[in-house]
């Protein structure tokens, strides 16, 4: 069985919904429009970082290594 909804009803339906999430839901609008622009910034930083030069990786393991045990020679754990 398929369901078929007019233009029309699929407004009055979405409309309906967003009304009830606005009036008794407001956590819900909040957590999505939050995550929203989460992920706005998360893009927006992705393409900020895609024009910067690339670090290579040996230098980033040689950060690591220092930052969680000096001692350690390699970091073979955290490839």
């Amino acid at each position: 069985m398929q369901l078929a909804l007019s233009d029309k009803k699929f407004r009055e339906v979405v409309e309906d919904a967003l009304i009830d999430i606005l009036l008794n839901k407001p956590e819900l609008l909040k957590a999505i429009l939050a995550d929203v622009v989460e992920d706005a910034c998360l893009s927006a930083a992705i393409k900020e970082g895609r024009k910067d030069e690339f670090i290579p990786e040996q230098e980033i393991m040689a950060l690591l290594t220092k930052k969680v045990n000096p001692r350690l020679k390699s970091c073979a754990a955290l490839r």
